[in-house]
């Protein structure tokens, strides 16, 4: 059977010294990756757990930071092992490569007894051998030329050999000679039916063996026929300790490189990054907002982070939502007429009498009577000013309105009655620049202007006629909320109303 002949080489001090320390490699290995492991579920359940108090939270925190101080210890001592393992391959004495040999022995054939002489013994062995392949291929027969010679010689692949011979006892007593007995358990002197051929991986060594007799030997010694040919190949098994040594060098030399790497992405903070690296409902978040830069900076100039930054911000939500629901609105309206003000009460009604004639234009000439006469224009009086606003001193809160201009709005819009209009300091009637129509009233207005008294399905107490359309127009909408981008977009300020 093939077996390893340079044991006293491969199991010296220094090559299973690079065996353990490969061993101790493996280990710590598998506890770097079992603490990287605890510090990604340590994380994850830090940020899901609701701690009972400081000191709670404090210490998960500590036992994270403690981790995460042991994997670089064992990183560290990872990497010297790595670099010892490498170092000690290199070296002559641990850089043996393991021999084999087909090594055996065969049953010595009994003595073959004739009439009328001594017992025959068998004195010696003659072996032929020959390597094949592991699928049973050998080597090309090669040929070659005899010199001076037209003949061709081919050159076998067989090799023989013979054993070494039994020794022969002298007796002094009897003057007589004797082959002596095989001792198969000395390991001290070679026997006449061993055999001892190298061998590799995936190969064969097939071999066949005859005997010689005493007779004649050994000069003309009787031979018999060869014996069946064997065919023994190399172990699967012996293949790890054949490549052991390589393979420890192997995975230490990867092993090295990818500690390298490791340390400088590490210097890099990428161990840092993975480490707040966690995944929720399928989603893998890299970063807390306290680890991310908001761009903004405090009173001192001090950047924040965008955790103190929207921490900053969701205080000044609360303390605004604080004060509008304790801020108490008081609506205050006051409608001037020639810079006298008069303060109209909730739920009251004002009335102001203006005289149409006190704003007319005379219209004198040639035959036209002295008296009430005017010029037939249209007139625009501008004594009015409305303000509305909250005159709460402690209260934040502005004016909104979600009144809807449509039909159906008994209080705001008829179709039916006559409309209230608006114009500018130029004279000009203010219209929707949406649709072009001149009544300006729109949805969400803060003031609305009605222009009639009460109206029925048959009847409507009008306070006016329709003007019409007879003015320029400046396409200039009112103020009110608009709840759309598009209106928000056409939404103009009136220059007076």
């Amino acid at each position: 059977m093939p077996v390893q002949i340079n044991k006293h080489l491969t199991d010296s001090p220094d090559s299973n010294l690079v065996k353990q320390k490969h061993n101790y490699q493996l280990s710590l290995r598998s506890e770097v990756q079992q603490i990287s492991d605890a510090i990604v579920s340590r994380n994850k359940a830090s940020k899901f757990t609701k701690y009972k108090s400081d000191s709670a939270k404090k210490q998960a925190e500590l036992e994270i930071e403690e981790l995460i101080r042991k994997k670089e210890s064992k990183s560290k001592l990872l990497g010297s092992v790595t670099q010892e393992i490498i170092d000690l391959s290199k070296d002559p004495n641990t850089k043996v490569s393991p021999k084999f040999s087909l090594r055996g022995f065969w049953t010595i054939p009994n003595a073959v007894v004739t009439t009328g002489t001594r017992p025959q013994e068998i004195v010696q062995f003659v072996v032929q051998y020959r390597y094949i392949s592991k699928d049973g291929k050998e080597s090309p027969i090669e040929t070659f030329n005899i010199a001076d010679s037209q003949s061709r010689a081919s050159f076998s692949n067989w090799t023989e050999f013979k054993t070494d011979a039994r020794k022969r006892n002298y007796n002094s007593s009897t003057g007589e000679y004797s082959w002596g007995i095989e001792d198969l358990e000395s390991s001290d002197t070679p026997n006449i039916n061993q055999i001892d051929l190298p061998i590799r991986s995936n190969e064969q060594i097939e071999f066949r063996i005859k005997s010689l007799s005493e007779v004649g030997w050994p000069e003309a010694s009787i031979e018999s026929d060869w014996s069946e040919i064997m065919t023994i190949g190399f172990p699967e098994d012996l293949n790890t300790i054949l490549n052991e040594s390589e393979f420890i060098l192997r995975e230490a030399t990867k092993e090295d490189l990818k500690i390298s790497m490791n340390r400088e992405l590490s210097a890099k903070g990428l161990d840092e990054h993975l480490s707040h690296t966690i995944t929720v409902n399928n989603k893998v978040l890299h970063h807390e907002s306290r680890d991310i830069l908001s761009g903004f900076q405090d009173e001192n100039g001090v950047s924040l982070d965008l955790f103190e930054y929207m921490k900053r911000l969701e205080t000044r939500i609360l303390s605004l939502e604080e004060k509008i629901k304790r801020a108490k609105g008081e609506l205050e309206i006051i409608i001037l007429r020639n810079n006298e003000e008069f303060i109209i009460g909730n739920d009251s009604e004002t009335t102001f009498n203006v005289e149409c004639e006190d704003y007319l234009d005379l219209f004198t000439g040639q035959g036209i009577p002295t008296g009430r006469v005017y010029q037939n224009n249209i007139y625009v009086i501008k004594d009015f000013v409305l303000k509305v606003r909250n005159k709460a001193t402690t209260s934040v809160l502005g004016l909104l309105s979600n009144r809807k201009y449509v039909d159906g709005n008994s209080l705001v819009y008829k179709s039916t009655a006559p409309q209230t209009f608006w114009v500018n300091n130029q004279d000009e009637l203010h219209t929707v620049d949406v649709s072009g129509q001149t009544r300006s009233q729109l949805d969400n207005q803060f003031i609305w202007m009605v222009n009639y008294d009460s109206i029925t399905q048959t009847t409507v107490s009008k306070l006016s006629e329709n003007i019409g359309n007879s003015f320029n127009t400046d396409n200039t909408c009112l103020l009110y909320t608009s709840p759309s981008p598009r209106d928000r977009q056409k939404s103009r300020m009136p220059s007076s109303a």
